[in-house]
């Protein structure tokens, strides 16, 4: 179960052979959040630049003598390159994970000095030592670096995490153990990195910077403004479309020109979310078919309720979307409590949300949403519309 990489010598072990730079390394698949899965043909120049690009932000942060555990799939771009590819290109060793059930003990026993994350994981790990929130203010610099140590090792330096959107709180909570949360974003069109906060730039809330392998467009669109405050961000909001070598080269396999944009600066990739700029830092709001309206105009960004809602630690997992007359939102929320709990809980939040954005129906289960049930991809996102399918029946009966 280990790939050790710091005793290979290329030349004894590989043959040179020529490759031309621009054909095709992989055809990766997307994981269909939002319809049928797609091929995604990646070149060796869109690897290699993804991998350069992200060393400028680590700079020399990584050696032979780093170690990683994995457990992220590799038959998905995040791992693949994030992990496997870019672990060997610096001579770190990657100890494989055969067991999700049991990546908190290799952790513990390798000691690796970073970690490819998702996010469900660090809020599922946060979970079960959330009692340290409990503790007194002076007694957390004692016994933070403690509970750093026990769950993830002596070596542990951070983590880079992406896949899906991480609240605030919880790269906070890690901060406070001493323990830095670099969060990422990016797309298996992309190679997958798009943007990158680390050692030299974290700014908590941003995506972090934009690798110099691409550029980014920001579509402007009057009806995203209200989900920012203008004044306060003072900057356009739009669709984020990408170019630049890390991106596929000619489309999807097949459908060559599904998600492609051409604009004055000429032929872009259309990522699907919305984000904005600021100060080099690039930002996501949510999901372009996530957002949607009620019937009394206002724009709701579901992504923002269901971080809110995370925060009541009665609540696992929760997703949310609008009623079918679109009064008014709907929340399908997993959870080992009663409704009447959850409900109680809700209503006690204190202005957390708008009174427009608090559920007004809610669906309490006790499944939770993973992969073997294909209610989550192998990044941990959610599929929305297979989930109210299951389990709001009469949202699409009604149709």
């Amino acid at each position: 179960n280990i790939l050790d990489t710091t005793n290979i010598t290329p030349s004894e072990n590989f043959k040179h052979v020529n490759i031309d730079p621009s054909s095709t390394a992989y055809i990766l698949f997307t994981s269909g959040t939002s319809g049928l899965p797609k091929g995604v043909p990646l070149t060796h120049t869109n690897i290699l630049s993804n991998i350069e690009a992200t060393k400028t932000v680590f700079k020399n942060n990584f050696s032979e003598h780093d170690k990683y555990v994995s457990f992220l799939p590799w038959n998905h771009c995040y791992g693949l390159n994030c992990e496997l590819n870019y672990m060997m290109s610096t001579g770190a060793s990657t100890y494989i994970n055969t067991n999700i059930k049991n990546v908190m003990s290799d952790i513990q026993q390798h000691n690796p000095t970073g970690l490819c994350t998702v996010p469900k994981f660090l809020h599922q790990v946060r979970n079960k030592i959330n009692k340290i929130e409990q503790l007194p203010t002076f007694m957390k610099p004692y016994v933070n670096p403690y509970i750093k140590r026990r769950v993830f090792g002596k070596n542990i330096k951070f983590c880079t995490v992406g896949g899906s959107h991480i609240s605030k709180d919880d790269i906070l909570f890690y901060k406070n153990l001493g323990l830095d949360i670099y969060q990422g974003y990016g797309t298996t069109e992309c190679s997958p990195m798009i943007s990158l906060n680390g050692p030299n730039g974290n700014k908590i809330g941003s995506v972090g910077k934009i690798l110099h392998c691409n550029n980014i467009q920001i579509q402007h669109n009057d009806e995203y403004n209200e989900l920012i405050d203008e004044n306060m961000y003072n900057t356009h909001i739009g669709n984020i479309l990408v170019s630049g070598s890390n991106v596929m080269k000619d489309g999807y396999l097949h459908n060559a020109k599904e998600s492609i944009v051409y604009t004055g600066l000429g032929m872009r990739y259309n990522t699907g979310d919305i984000g904005y700029i600021k100060d080099d830092y690039l930002y996501i709001v949510g999901r372009n078919k996530d957002q949607y309206k009620l019937s009394n105009g206002k724009f709701i960004n579901p992504t923002d309720i269901e971080n809110e809602l995370l925060k009541i630690s009665e609540i696992d997992q929760v997703l949310v979307y609008p009623s079918k007359n679109g009064k008014y939102n709907k929340a399908i929320i997993v959870s080992s409590h009663s409704y009447e709990t959850i409900q109680h809980k809700i209503n006690n939040m204190n202005n957390e949300l708008k009174k427009y954005e608090i559920p007004q129906e809610m669906i309490v289960t006790d499944e939770q949403f993973t992969t073997d049930n294909n209610m989550l991809t192998q990044k941990q996102s959610m599929i929305r519309s297979r989930i109210i399918k299951k389990y709001d029946k009469c949202y699409y009966d009604m149709e």
